[in-house]
């Protein structure tokens, strides 16, 4: 990977963290099942997100499976740091 390649994921990766609270990364392979990743949602909840195995489903389907559990887990986190 060129540093322009690494500069310019970069500048996507932090575009969309600070856009919708993390990025995804989708890795595909041709003998192993895909899987994807979250980056930059792990301050708020402790941890990144990892959908392994999902070939069954589209890019948009595993982007809105994982946006929708980030969105849950975002909520309840902000709301357990107010109880505190």
């Amino acid at each position: 990977m060129t540093d322009y390649n690494k500069s310019s994921m970069l500048e996507a990766i932090l575009a969309n963290i600070s856009k919708y609270g993390h990025h995804i990364t989708l890795v595909a392979g041709g003998s192993v099942p895909r899987f994807a990743y979250t980056i930059g949602i792990s301050p708020i909840i402790g941890a990144e997100l990892v959908f392994a195995g999902g070939t069954f489903y589209s890019v948009e389907e595993v982007k809105q499976i994982i946006n929708g559990i980030a969105e849950n887990l975002v909520a309840t986190s902000l709301q357990i740091i107010q109880l505190l």
